[in-house]
């Protein structure tokens, strides 16, 4: 455990957290429930989300609003483990935060193009945290995209967002939500290195590796089939991390000469045995997988910073198995049954493990 923190006090608390975790027998209360508005009492009255939905009016659930309640309900919980990281570890600890600051700009780029000023969004489907750099007062005051960018400049994505809409005239939706994603996993990558070289780089590698690999093989394969994206833009936003695909791989993938090819390559790797980019379910596939290497980790290094990111994608991903259940509820348009086969938690699967512990 090279360079890890071995705090006795830390992993307990991880310990702690992660037993109220929901569990086997809440998911089965959950899928069965027969309303969406039992079911967010359920998640009020009986889980450990009773704080983080503690105003929530039941009677009026919007999916974005409860979705930003529960992942504020984890920025809780980072809050309360953050004092046990320090240096390095604490500036890869907070990467957490770099995605729903991401989400948050993406939420009121879609609302611009939508000819509507940000005065009128409603603010509670924002997650707005507070180690933001993002100026949200002049961002919500924002009536087109060039207010917005400015009120972005204290942050790394004003240089790029700045230059595309230079370029374009306008920023197109694709472009930007592109260039968010691409310098946001950038600044992880630049933590990534500092902990690499004052840690394990096999343990950082661990914790982010797949991550930017899964990042990269959908990218270029969504690239090639959604958008018939060129070559230069393909490599243009190809994340600079490669561990269980090699660079030359993923390059051979934009090189292919038909989809299927790059597929077929996909398919040859690793990672060929956890999705199929062929079949809907791929994200769901890894979203299993990743859930299992972490639990894996979490076992391995139970005292340092991997136990305690591991905890918070444990609850990223149970918050995104929280919202498919909710949507399946509201919608009937899946049987509490088929609902089993939409979530991560091995409800129904032999995975090694059936809970949470």
């Amino acid at each position: 455990m090279a360079g890890m923190y071995e705090y006795n006090h830390a992993g307990a608390k991880i310990k702690a957290m992660k037993a109220k975790l929901l569990q086997q027998e809440d998911y089965e209360h959950l899928i069965r429930m027969p309303s969406v508005q039992e079911a967010a009492l359920y998640l009020k009255n009986s889980t450990c989300y009773r704080e983080a939905l503690k105003d929530l009016q039941e009677d009026n659930i919007h999916r974005g609003h409860l979705e930003i309640l529960l992942y504020r309900s984890m920025a809780a919980d980072a809050d309360k483990i953050a004092h046990y990281v320090s240096g390095y570890e604490k500036e890869l600890f907070y990467h957490i935060y770099t995605d729903r600051e991401i989400e948050d700009i993406k939420r009121m780029l879609r609302f611009l193009r939508l000819g509507r000023p940000l005065a009128e969004m409603d603010t509670e489907t924002l997650f707005r945290d507070r180690r933001s750099r993002v100026d949200f007062e002049k961002c919500l005051a924002a009536r087109t995209e060039e207010e917005l960018i400015e009120g972005l400049k204290a942050t790394i994505y004003y240089p790029p967002l700045k230059a595309l809409l230079l370029e374009k005239g306008q920023l197109p939706i694709f472009d930007a939500e592109m260039t968010l994603d691409y310098y946001g996993n950038l600044e992880i990558i630049r933590r990534l290195e500092n902990f690499k070289m004052q840690a394990a780089e096999g343990l950082a590698m661990e914790m982010f590796g797949s991550r930017f690999d899964y990042r990269n093989i959908l990218y270029v394969y969504r690239g090639r089939r959604y958008y018939n994206l060129p070559k230069e833009i393909l490599y243009r936003y190809l994340v600079p991390l490669y561990y269980r695909i090699s660079k030359q791989e993923i390059q051979a993938m934009i090189e292919a000469a038909t989809l299927e090819e790059a597929v077929q390559i996909a398919d040859q790797s690793f990672y060929g045995k956890i999705f199929d980019l062929r079949r809907k379910g791929r994200v769901l596939a890894f979203q299993r997988f990743m859930r299992k290497e972490w639990l894996h980790l979490m076992n391995a290094h139970p005292f340092g910073l991997a136990s305690i990111l591991g905890y918070l994608l444990l609850k990223e991903i149970e918050i995104r198995d929280i919202t498919v259940i909710i949507e399946g509820i509201r919608y009937s348009v899946i049987s509490s049954m088929d609902l089993t086969k939409e979530i991560a938690f091995p409800l129904s699967r032999k995975e090694g493990e059936s809970s949470g512990h």
